[in-house]
């Protein structure tokens, strides 16, 4: 279990060596539950309200209340570190994204919609990841 998931920096006026790090999306913090995922993180969402709250621990929240809610970067780390499946995210004129095995075999290619940040592609990306790893384990 990985025992890493810091609170986003809110204050931006401010200097600081705090990274600014994003929250996965509800609907991917329920895709990552149905994937498997049990990194302990520190924020979760409430599945009656889908809002993200922070928690008083570094626990995994996924249960029938609640689901853990990483950042886009541990997300992504562990489908690297534990399933083998790597999210690319590159940049033309805008960001896209690819899913690898890291055999380097593509899994998936998106299908021609582009991201403005690098972010939003990020998250596109490990929504597609954690589908392709779903049906997977189903066919199994």
């Amino acid at each position: 279990m990985q025992e890493i998931c810091l609170k986003p920096n809110k204050n931006k006026d401010k200097m600081t060596t705090e990274k600014e790090l994003t929250l996965v999306s509800f609907e991917l913090a329920e895709l990552l539950k149905k994937a498997g995922f049990d990194w302990r993180c520190k924020f979760f969402y409430l599945l009656r309200t889908k809002k993200p709250l922070e928690g008083e621990l570094l626990a995994d929240y996924n249960n029938v209340l609640y689901s853990s809610a990483p950042t886009l970067d541990l997300a992504q780390k562990w489908l690297r570190d534990v399933h083998n499946i790597i999210v690319e995210i590159y940049y033309t004129d805008e960001y896209d994204w690819r899913v690898l095995g890291t055999n380097g075999l593509t899994i998936r290619i998106n299908g021609h919609i582009y991201f403005a940040t690098y972010e939003d592609a990020q998250e596109a990306g490990l929504i597609e990841a954690c589908k392709f790893l779903i049906s997977q384990t189903k066919t199994k």
